[in-house]
């Protein structure tokens, strides 16, 4: 009998660190972004935060698995459990972003024509110091992007200018960013999207051309800070070009 409580005394402790570590993991990961974004802090030091958060939530599954053993059953499994759950979590996020950055080149400009990519002009108004310049980082980041991601390229469609134009605008709406400008004589748009943890502003500008092929839309997505975006504006034009082309489709199809 007494052995009995004395393992459920040190299974309790053992569940009780495990959870306790993990909350405190979770809350480093999350104070990483939101200090950013309240200007706590730099994202250089939040970055590292994340780190942080990784290591002591894989700390956390070590006592909490144990309590699980010792256990077997009864009212620590529960918090057992609920520690295991959020250090897999916190550290899974970490984990996976860094593996990510692995397997993608460490560049954060993203176009479908490198030659002549479209430029910025409302959001290189909104550039802070310190923010990535709006220029086009050249050739290197150019062959870079041809070896990553050679599938992005410009969208040619047979619709008119005028209409691919407000099809372009619909899409970026539809995506969730925010139009910050919209020139349908220059055929120019331009968007902002946000990450939801650090707030990280990558910028969106849509350049429409007629061609005599027909329209021609090139697409350009930017990290205002970061070396390397994760893949994420690679994604994002291709997201844009897949849905515009299928939106227009759409209205091509469409009776009437």
């Amino acid at each position: 009998m007494a052995s009995s409580t004395g393992a459920s005394r040190a299974a309790a402790r053992l569940a009780g660190l495990g959870l306790g570590l993990a909350l405190a993991a979770a809350t480093v990961g999350l104070a990483s972004g939101i200090g950013h974004r309240l200007g706590w802090w730099h994202y250089a030091t939040g970055i590292p935060m994340l780190r942080w958060a990784f290591w002591i939530a894989l700390a956390a599954i070590a006592p909490a698995a144990l309590a699980l053993v010792v256990a077997r059953a009864g009212r620590v499994v529960p918090m057992a459990l609920l520690g295991l759950a959020v250090a897999a979590v916190t550290a899974y996020l970490p984990w996976s972003h860094w593996r990510l950055a692995r397997s993608v080149p460490p560049i954060h400009d993203i176009t479908t024509d490198t030659e002549n990519p479209p430029a910025f002009v409302a959001a290189a108004a909104l550039r802070k110091p310190g923010d990535h310049s709006p220029a086009y980082a050249g050739p290197t980041a150019a062959e870079q992007q041809r070896q990553a991601y050679p599938d992005i390229a410009p969208l040619i469609v047979k619709a008119s200018k005028e209409d691919a134009f407000d099809a372009a605008r619909s899409v970026l709406a539809a995506m969730g960013l925010e139009i910050i400008d919209a020139d349908p004589s220059e055929g120019r748009l331009e968007a902002t999207d946000t990450s939801l943890l650090f707030g990280f502003k990558d910028d969106l500008v849509v350049r429409v051309t007629g061609t005599a092929e027909g329209t021609r839309i090139d697409a350009r997505s930017q990290s205002r800070v970061g070396r390397s975006d994760l893949g994420v504006n690679a994604k994002r034009v291709r997201t844009f070009l897949r849905e515009l082309a299928s939106r227009l489709e759409a209205e091509r199809r469409a009776p009437g």
